[in-house]
């Protein structure tokens, strides 16, 4: 997010930190850094991101923690209690991670030809990392259209209602069309593994931000990378893993990126108090989001 959370301080973000990890922070500096999680770094030390906590997150940054080992993901270091993340107050948690230096991409960075073969070969290592035969929709969690509202009492409500409304049908086609998937092959997966979240460091390309990471059919991960490449990156994984991945669930991630962002923001924008920074980014991806799914 942009701007910092105005209910948490940074006194009580320093004394979580130090009675769950141990960890005596220096001057904490505040990073506007991507959006839905915050950020604050104590030099080049530690790097910290505070979201609501929710079991979803834990599960996600547990799986990062056991990937660790396969050398290029960046996991959040462990609490004194043997967990990924530690409780700051009845709203927020903390991940404490090692400070990365390095060079990131942007989202819409494209993979140079030699990046792309290295980051398909990172993926089908994690990928190989845990597998499950099971009969899953792996977008069941998705709300429907009706759901997407945000009280009109509230500083965005009328602009932002009247946005979803003009845009109804292709919610509500993307809708139908992903809840009638399945899949019956999940391996342990990133979920966001785009330009954004590789770090190129003096150790090699690192993956950080692992808040979505579980277990999902591989396209989850492999169309954000076969999108961002002119190498045909579908083929290089199947080569690599001897497992055809199926084009229609590609697709099908695509739209279901588009339509989590709705979710996203209008999540967003009906907690926003004021007008700031995160919200003016918010209903501008709102916007480009719902023109980019009427003509998807």
């Amino acid at each position: 997010m942009l701007v910092p959370p105005r209910d948490l301080s940074v006194t009580a973000l320093s004394e979580a930190v130090h009675a769950a990890f141990g960890i005596e922070l220096g001057s904490l500096q505040y990073l506007p850094l991507g959006f839905g999680s915050h950020h604050w770094a104590d030099g080049k030390r530690w790097f910290l991101s505070v979201d609501p906590s929710s079991p979803e997150l834990r599960s996600a940054l547990s799986l990062a923690v056991r990937a660790r080992r396969l050398g290029f993901p960046v996991a959040p270091r462990l609490s004194l209690q043997g967990q990924p993340l530690a409780q700051i107050d009845e709203r927020f948690s903390v991940a404490v991670y090692p400070y990365v230096e390095g060079t990131a991409g942007r989202f819409s960075d494209t993979f140079n030809d030699d990046t792309a073969t290295l980051i398909v070969g990172h993926l089908a290592q994690l990928h190989g990392l845990e597998t499950v035969r099971t009969r899953m929709a792996p977008f069941a969690r998705l709300p429907p259209p009706e759901e997407l509202r945000v009280p009109d009492e509230g500083p965005f409500g009328g602009m932002v209602n009247v946005l979803i409304d003009s845009h109804v049908s292709a919610l509500r086609a993307a809708y139908e069309q992903l809840r009638a998937v399945e899949a019956d092959h999940c391996v342990s997966t990133h979920g966001e593994p785009h330009p954004g979240n590789w770090i190129t460091s003096r150790f090699g390309l690192r993956l950080v931000d692992w808040d979505t990471a579980g277990m999902a059919p591989p396209e989850r991960d492999i169309w954000l990378v076969a999108c961002r490449t002119g190498l045909d990156a579908v083929g290089m994984y199947e080569e690599l893993t001897g497992r055809p991945l199926d084009h229609q669930l590609l697709r099908h991630y695509e739209v279901a990126w588009l339509y989590s962002d709705v979710v996203a923001d209008v999540r967003d924008l009906s907690q926003a108090v004021v007008p700031d920074a995160d919200t003016e980014w918010q209903l501008r991806s709102l916007r480009e989001v719902l023109a980019a799914l009427a003509s998807a």
